[in-house]
């Protein structure tokens, strides 16, 4: 079952992709894997790449900010030249 109908060429936003994922949540109480994955990339754009809290995104989707934050898993890690010791 396709979650998301979109036409072609059309991206859906994160805020869409995480609602549709939400829903089917509520409606089926399960996803597959793959719907899994998706939903969790969509929750982890909403926070990393377009900046929004916790709270917003609890509130967004209805569920408690602790609930976001296993979504999100670890926090992603950041690239860091360092320089070798000479």
């Amino acid at each position: 079952m396709e979650v998301l109908d979109h036409t072609a060429g059309e991206t859906p936003s994160p805020v869409d992709v995480a609602l549709a994922f939400r829903a089917a949540v509520q409606q089926r109480q399960t996803l597959s894997p793959d719907e899994s994955r998706k939903y969790r990339s969509a929750v982890r754009a909403l926070r990393w790449s377009e900046g929004r809290q916790r709270s917003w995104i609890a509130r967004l989707l209805g569920i408690s900010p602790s609930a976001v934050t296993k979504l999100l898993g670890p926090k992603p890690k950041t690239t860091q030249t360092t320089e070798a010791a000479a």
